[in-house]
C-alpha cells in the first residue's frame, strides 16, 4: 500500500503542480484554449488474448467553437501476461482548416501493476509521424503514467495521470525534444461488463517552435464498447477480462 500511496501523491502533486505552474506560463504569454476531446472507442477480443481495437476521435478548438481535428486509430493488441500488452497500430488525421494531412505509425507496450483492487499503469509508445508537405519523418516517444482506483463497490473508478512526449528529432516546425506534458484526472462509469464511459479534465502544455507556447484546457469524454469474444459467439457475452473493472488497452490522447 505504500507504493500506491507514492504513485497516488505524485500524480496528485503533479496536478497540483500543474494548477501553480499553468497561471505561471499564461503570464508570459501563452496561447491559451478550452477544448473538447470526444473519442469512441470500440474494442474486439478475437481470442482470449488477441484483440482488434478501433478509434474514432473528434475534437472542438478555439473555445469549443469549431471543430478542428478528427482522427482514425485502428490497431491491433495481444496480452502477453496477464498484466503486460503490446500493441501496434495506425493513425489517419485529415486535413481540416487549414492542417496538413498526418499520418502515424505507432507500436506501444502497456504494463499494469495490480494493487489490491487499485492499479498503476505504465504506457510506452513510440511513433513514426508522416505530415503532408514534410519530407523528414518524425521520431516520438510518449510516456504516460496513470493510477486506476476503483471506487468500493460501485460502478465508479478514479483515474489520474500524466504523460509526456518527447521528439526525437525535428521535422517540419516541430523541433528534436520536449513537446507536450498532459495532466489529467477523470472518473469512469461501468455501464456493464462491455460498456464504460469517462469523463475528465486534462490540462495540456504544448512547447512550440515557430509560435507561443500553448495551454490548454482540455474536457475528455469518452465511450469505450466491447464485444464479446468473437472465438466465442453463440455462447453467453464474457468480459475481455477476469475482472472487467480493470484499465484496458489505451489508444487515448
Amino acid at each position: 500500500m505504500n507504493f500506491v500511496r507514492t504513485v497516488f501523491l505524485l500524480l496528485l502533486g503533479a496536478l497540483l503542480g500543474a494548477s501553480h505552474v499553468a497561471p505561471v506560463w499564461a503570464e508570459s504569454g501563452l496561447d491559451q484554449d478550452m477544448q473538447i476531446w470526444a473519442p469512441v472507442n470500440l474494442e474486439v477480443p478475437v481470442t482470449e488474448r488477441a484483440r482488434i481495437l478501433l478509434q474514432a476521435q473528434g475534437r472542438w478548438t478555439d473555445n469549443v467553437s469549431d471543430f478542428t481535428l478528427f482522427r482514425l486509430r485502428p490497431a491491433g493488441a495481444y496480452q502477453l501476461t496477464e498484466n503486460i500488452s503490446v500493441a501496434a497500430g495506425y493513425m489517419w488525421e485529415p486535413a481540416l482548416k487549414g492542417s496538413p494531412l498526418e499520418q502515424r505509425v505507432w507500436e506501444q507496450a502497456m504494463v499494469t501493476v495490480p494493487l489490491r483492487k487499485q492499479f498503476v499503469v505504465n504506457r510506452f509508445r513510440l511513433e513514426q509521424v508522416f505530415r503532408e508537405g514534410v519530407g523528414t519523418t518524425g521520431h516520438r516517444g510518449r510516456y504516460f503514467l496513470s493510477y486506476f482506483h476503483p471506487i468500493g463497490e460501485s460502478d465508479w473508478s478514479l483515474i489520474l495521470g500524466d504523460e509526456i512526449i518527447f521528439n526525437f528529432n525535428s521535422y517540419g516546425n516541430i523541433r528534436a525534444g520536449f513537446e507536450q506534458n498532459r495532466w489529467y484526472a477523470g472518473v469512469r462509469r461501468d455501464i456493464n461488463e462491455l460498456v464504460f464511459v469517462e469523463g475528465g479534465y486534462m490540462l495540456q502544455l504544448i512547447n512550440r517552435n515557430q509560435a507561443p507556447n500553448g495551454l490548454n484546457h482540455n474536457v475528455y469524454l469518452r465511450l469505450n464498447v466491447t464485444t464479446p469474444t468473437l472465438s466465442k459467439l453463440g455462447k453467453p457475452p464474457v468480459p475481455p477480462m477476469e475482472d472487467f473493472r480493470r484499465p484496458q488497452e489505451d489508444l487515448n490522447f
